[in-house]
């Protein structure tokens, strides 16, 4: 296998680069023969130490008119002590008829030594036997117990492929070995162009371990346009340099990575322009007026840059992305106009670094093992003229997407099973903020302020929410519509108009984790379904802060309710639940009656408190009417941005919501604010990070603090195996179940583990300490437990129900206060 793929690279090489292959032992360059033991023949006879067939030479002794006869047809040739462009390893060796090993694809065969100091990276996962070699969106299956040892073979079409990363992205992933260490301690590497992400893995070459860089995958502030030579049409060169602690160990030569084709991608020609050649990069390079048909498979369109496609009205939607393994960056203007900016069908895509405004109907994306990647939708023309996000997708990566204004809903997902969403902001929209139709779905850290209707919205079964902040909406903050088996922890609703948490009578079996309910304008609870559990550390107050409401049917006093807060102090504004029909058939039961009787109970521990807090909303000192805002997508930070600012002293307003058009009457109401009398209508940007600790769990978990969750009913073991990698396949219920550590997700990224944000056992993990979305900032250090004296010691990790999990922490656990105004709705 080795000597093929290594024959299948040098073809390439010739037919590329113009790389010649070695001639074999015997036969001179130049057609001579020195005939002496050490000489620059071409020849390796009995004796020489060295022979490169060229004018330099490693040979003490050598034959000057043979050398002066090589030097008119110097070629490229392995061991020559020259680096030349073709050359995959170099540095004065020897010429042998002994094959490279590992084989990177060079033209000739090498001694070790022409493995280490000159190299260039060269792909090995990533170029299977007769699939293709170094292109961007080659694709690999995903086989072995680790990237590294995977058989590398392909990846096509299946009927049931399973989750998003079954098919890896070989265009991501290099190879290098760090020449003369067995041991990954202390290695470390960057590339020339900052684009990646690299770990260290330490393989098994002829029974001796070698340590090699692998890299991960782009950085999250990285994508296919920092690769690209716009000027030049190519990609840019690039090159890694090793460090070990105590200096670079080593540099490799500088070469482009991949082999792709590159072309001049039109605009304004009139006409919808058809993209149907695989693997070739199609670059826009100016501004201008195009849809794009991106029917064929691998397909790469890449608009550069500060350059923007408007979108000639023509058809119904900009870009149709149809064919498989396509990949599209770039930035689109719709012009408030009703085509659409997308539509994406097929397999494998990738959406990243894709920004919309101002379409007048939101993207539609059907794809399956997609991966939709830093996508933002906005409008500038004027409020609700921005897309919105509809995923109808299946098994598919949704992640770091920032939705602002949009003319409805800001992101539905209500596709199929085994989708995983991650880092979502919405703000803004004229709609649900979120809404989820998608069983089995994932979602991850979402923020959803400032919306017309609900924050979030489920409507399906089985879900798993963890880590959001759902504030300033003017309906509720969170409606359980229907959510069956659903888990949802550490979700905070916050200064809604509405209830902070409604739980539908169509709810039941769900467990809701670190629920945290406070300073909604209703009810914190209002509790309609049956067999629901709440269990970990609550938070609530400081709603129901209108007590002539309709909706207070409490008369006023909190005991009609039987809910006290955590203090024992009743009455107004410690009203936390209202409603509903507990197990034990209590009308109008508080979450806290733990009451024995009532069984299955609904606290399932006994860590229940109140922390009179709420997420520690930030109020940033700017304020600016909607059409002074250049660009409402421009924020500081992924967890800022603009709603509805100023306020009236009216006890029913309601004015929360998105940003309002200038000349209407909008207000927003603080309940510890009475006084307000500021009527002027503006857009308020603010900051959902954390600067209070009020909501931090006290200590780090260790392996028994787990939540068990189940992703499916009825399934198979094959099922449990494809769709939710991590999930444990029971024979008896025919259940998916997964357990994974409370208060961590899973570092993606990495290629280690599943890859499905949930920190199961043997992967890297991220400590995540609130009840909201908000994570922590900086850089990522191993936990630390820290005194209140200030000195820290590292989080010794201990076994339990999840095993061998490397904790890391963000640096700053609380946001850095900009100097705003910090409002926390809780009593002074």
């Amino acid at each position: 296998m080795r000597q093929s793929r290594y024959v299948s690279f040098c073809l390439l090489a010739l037919l590329a680069l113009g790389c010649k292959s070695k001639k074999p032992d015997g036969q001179d360059d130049a057609g001579v023969d020195g005939g002496t033991a050490a000489d620059g023949s071409g020849i390796q006879d009995s004796g020489p130490p060295a022979d490169g067939g060229t004018v330099q030479d490693s040979s003490p002794t050598a034959d000057a008119a043979t050398d002066a006869a090589d030097a008119a047809d110097a070629t490229v040739s392995c061991g020559d002590g020259v680096q030349q462009a073709p050359e995959a390893c170099d540095d004065g060796a020897f010429n042998t008829d002994t094959e490279c090993v590992p084989d990177f694809g060079g033209c000739t065969y090498c001694t070790t030594a022409c493995q280490v100091e000159t190299r260039g990276v060269v792909l090995e996962v990533g170029i299977p036997e007769g699939y293709g070699a170094g292109r961007w969106t080659d694709k690999v299956i995903n086989d072995g117990a680790e990237v590294h040892t995977g058989s590398g073979g392909p990846c096509f079409e299946e009927p049931s492929l399973g989750a998003y990363n079954a098919c890896l992205h070989a265009g991501e992933l290099r190879w290098f070995e760090a020449p003369g260490h067995a041991s990954c301690a202390g290695l470390h590497a960057v590339d020339a162009l900052d684009a990646f992400n690299w770990r260290c893995v330490e393989r098994q070459v002829k029974g001796s371990t070698e340590a090699w860089l692998l890299s991960t995958g782009l950085k999250d502030d990285r994508h296919l346009s920092h690769l690209i030579d716009f000027t030049g049409m190519g990609w840019l060169p690039n090159a890694l340099t090793i460090s070990d602690g105590t200096g670079v160990v080593h540099v490799s030569a500088s070469e482009r990575w991949w082999v792709n084709t590159f072309a001049a991608a039109a605009v304004d020609v009139g006409t919808t322009t058809v993209l149907n050649q695989p693997f070739e990069v199609n670059v826009v390079r100016q501004n201008g007026a195009q849809e794009f048909d991106m029917a064929g498979d691998h397909t790469i369109l890449v608009v550069q840059p500060g350059m923007i496609v408007s979108n000639p009205g023509v058809g119904t939607e900009q870009i149709s992305l149809f064919g498989p393994d396509s990949w599209l960056e770039g930035e689109f203007e719709g012009g408030g106009l009703g085509p659409r900016p997308i539509h994406a069908v097929g397999t494998r895509h990738t959406l990243r670094n894709y920004t919309v405004r101002n379409f007048g109907r939101g993207a539609r994306l059907e794809g399956k093992n997609g991966r939709y990647e830093f996508v933002r939708a906005a409008t500038t023309s004027g409020p609700g003229r921005g897309p919105s996000l509809d995923f109808a997708a299946e098994l598919s990566l949704i992640r770091h997407l920032y939705v602002a204004d949009s003319v409805t809903q800001g992101i539905s997902i209500n596709g199929f099973h085994g989708n995983i969403a991650a880092h979502l902001f919405v703000v803004g929209s004229h709609g649900d903020g979120m809404s989820i139709s998608s069983p089995g779905l994932t979602l991850v850290d979402l923020v959803s302020i400032s919306n017309d209707g609900a924050g979030l919205a489920t409507n399906s079964r089985n879900q798993l929410a963890v880590n959001a902040t759902l504030a300033l909406n003017d309906d509720d903050g969170f409606q359980v519509n229907s959510c069956d088996g659903c888990t949802l922890a550490r979700i905070a609703s916050t200064t809604n108009a509405g209830d902070g948490y409604v739980i539908g009578s169509s709810t039941q079996g769900a467990q809701f984790v670190d629920a945290n309910s406070q300073a909604n304008s209703r009810v914190g609870f209002r509790l309609q379904g049956s067999g629901n559990i709440f269990r970990g550390q609550m938070a609530w107050g400081h709603n129901m802060i209108f007590p002539n409401d309709p909706l207070n049917t409490c008369g006023g006093t909190c005991e009609a309710c039987e809910c006290e807060s955590g203090s024992g102090v009743p009455g107004p504004p410690f009203w936390g639940l209202l409603e509903g029909v507990d197990a034990g058939g209590e009308a109008n039961a508080c979450v806290l009656d733990t009451d024995p009787a009532n069984a299955p109970p609904r606290i399932d521990d006994q860590r229940v408190a109140n922390y009179g807090h709420t997420v520690g909303k930030i109020q940033l000192n700017m304020t600016l009417p909607r059409d002074q805002i250049v660009d409402i997508l421009d924020v500081p930070h992924r967890y800022v941005g603009w709603g509805s600012g100023g306020c009236l002293a009216q006890p029913a307003c309601d004015g929360m919501g998105p940003c309002p058009a200038a000349g209407t009457v909008a207000c927003i109401c603080d309940p510890l604010d009475v006084g307000c009398v500021d009527s002027v209508v503006v857009c308020q940007l603010y900051d959902l990070r954390l600067i209070d600790i009020g909501l931090r769990q006290p200590l780090h978990p260790t392996g028994d603090d787990v939540i068990r969750h189940v992703f499916a009913n009825n399934a198979s073991l094959d099922f449990c195996d494809m769709n939710y990698p991590g999930s444990v396949h029971d024979a008896t219920s025919n259940t998916c179940t997964t357990t994974f550590l409370d208060h961590a997700i899973e570092l993606v990224g990495d290629l280690l583990g599943n890859e499905n944000y949930l920190c199961e056992s043997g992967e890297t993990c991220i400590y995540t300490p609130y009840r909201a979305a908000y994570m922590g900032e900086g850089d990522l250090v191993p936990a630390r437990i820290c005194s209140g004296g200030g000195s820290c010691a590292p989080v010794v990790w201990q076994d339990g129900a999840i095993t061998g999990v490397t904790l890391l922490q963000y640096e700053s656990l609380t946001a850095r206060d900009p100097g705003g105004t910090k409002i926390d709705f809780h009593a002074p």
